[in-house]
């Protein structure tokens, strides 16, 4: 009787181990068929993305509002654009102030409450 209880128990175990490996092989097929998915769009993207770009223009044109940096030496400055303005003409001076570099300050007083450090709260 013992006998036939280890193998009832040795027969269980073989079977929950057929159906694990089961469940592994099946979770290992659809992760690589995701994978292999991915990597079909992702070259299928590069390849699409560079056609509509090519096509609608979008890639090189230096039409847009913005020229591009290593671009804007070669044009003409302008004024008359959105962007553009001129400074009004006048007389533009430097105030005096008391100190060496000319400079002006200003304190703006405000109060920080005892949570947030105020009032030098640690005694420093």
């Amino acid at each position: 009787m013992r006998e036939s209880i280890m193998t009832n128990d040795i027969e269980a175990d073989a079977i929950l181990l057929d159906v694990e490996k089961d469940i592994s092989k099946s979770f290992n097929a659809v992760l690589g068929a995701t994978i292999a998915v991915c990597i079909v769009f992702l070259f299928l993207s590069a390849n699409f993305g560079n056609a509509v770009t090519q096509i609608t223009g979008e890639g090189n044109s230096s039409s847009g509002e913005y020229v591009p940096l290593w671009e804007r030496y070669l044009q003409d400055y302008s004024t008359d654009g959105p962007h553009g303005y001129v400074l009004e003409t006048g007389t533009y001076q430097m105030l005096e102030t008391a100190n060496e570099w000319n400079s002006t300050h200003h304190f703006v007083e405000y109060e920080l409450p005892l949570e947030e450090g105020g009032a030098a709260p640690n005694g420093l």
